[in-house]
């Protein structure tokens, strides 16, 4: 019986350990899939403001009472113009510095953010820390990235849209993108009014960013993850097999309770407790190997709360579902049956 309980710990560690490779990959790819978005969310508009001829173009991008976000294209320098009013919900993780927020704008300031590796690019004036950047130079206020790894943000720049359009203003004749969360689309008809009554149209683009992850993962993930979860699944199933047997195996023991008057619940709820113990056990252990196996290879420790809870979760409710079954049988047979 001992070995069974042995080999039955070994299978939830097992189980604790895939599930958080797993969930690591998926959580790893919502992370990836933000930053690939440019912090914007999926209701984000892409638009072109179309000029013909030598009509006058007003600035109607920036005079917007309302919270939004403003970015142009990425020109060829991994650079783009930003313009912000409120706050951002989400912003690049942050070497040194900070990033933008709304009193960034609207002051004549001339500031860049720069990702970690174009730092080598800084020059020094007056104790400050500048970047060169379409003939001028801008204020560098922070330094984006992962500290810890390479990353989408390392070689991307961005800097005053607004400064940039009093010194060139066909920057808003360029491919942007508006993002005002629920009130995008409110924000970008007003938009689309506006520069009507000036004469000029605005289109609407394609999208440029990548669906959520619910609706389709990283082709890179798809097979790893499809993979581990089909070992999860067979591991779960060993747990169903092995469970049973080692239950079936304290059928005498489970007798001489019934015997001496333990109630069938208070049965279940031992054998419950025993298995709730043995997968949380599992799940700490299993966890621990991920961490070490992830740091043997990275040099640093993964550690995402909600693969912790997710994982936690699943070897959990693994030993409790295994144990239904065999318990429900277990319970229903009587005391001079399982003496035989």
């Amino acid at each position: 019986m001992h070995k069974k309980n042995i080999y039955l710990i070994i299978i939830f560690i097992a189980v604790s350990f895939f599930s958080s490779t797993t969930i690591y990959l998926i959580q790893k790819n919502i992370t990836i899939n933000s930053f690939n978005n440019d912090f914007l969310n999926f209701d984000a508009i892409n638009f072109r403001i179309n000029v013909n001829g030598d009509k006058n173009l007003k600035n109607h991008l920036t005079n917007i009472n309302d919270d939004y976000l403003l970015l142009t294209k990425e020109d060829a320098n991994m650079a783009r113009a930003i313009y912000l009013k409120g706050k951002l919900k989400r912003i690049p993780p942050i070497v040194k510095g900070r990033f933008f927020n709304e009193n960034d704008f609207c002051k004549g300031n001339k500031f860049i953010v720069i990702g970690k590796e174009l730092q080598g690019n800084i020059e020094k004036k007056n104790g400050e820390n500048y970047y060169y950047l379409n003939n001028d130079y801008y204020k560098v206020i922070g330094v984006i990235g992962d500290s810890k790894e390479e990353s989408y943000y390392d070689y991307r720049i961005y800097y005053n849209l607004d400064y940039y359009m009093k010194k060139d203003s066909t920057i808003m004749t360029d491919d942007m993108t508006i993002d005002a969360a629920a009130n995008t689309k409110k924000i970008f008809s007003n938009i689309v009014s506006q520069y009507k009554n000036d004469d000029i149209t605005v289109n609407e683009l394609p999208p440029r960013y990548e669906s959520p992850l619910s609706d389709k993962l990283k082709n890179s993930y798809k097979e790893i993850v499809a993979d581990m979860l089909k070992v999860i699944a067979l591991l779960v199933i060993n747990i169903l097999l092995i469970t049973s047997y080692w239950i079936k195996k304290r059928i005498k023991e489970i007798a001489i309770k019934r015997s001496m008057g333990a109630t069938r619940v208070r049965i279940s709820l031992e054998i419950l407790l025993e298995l709730s113990l043995t997968s949380i056990l599992s799940f700490v252990a299993g966890y621990v190997i991920f961490l070490a196996v992830t740091y043997a290879a990275d040099g640093y420790v993964h550690l995402y709360f909600a693969t912790m809870i997710c994982v936690f979760l699943i070897t959990f409710f693994s030993g409790l579902i295994s144990a239904i079954v065999p318990i429900i049988k277990a319970v229903k047979v009587q005391p001079a049956e399982m003496m035989r």
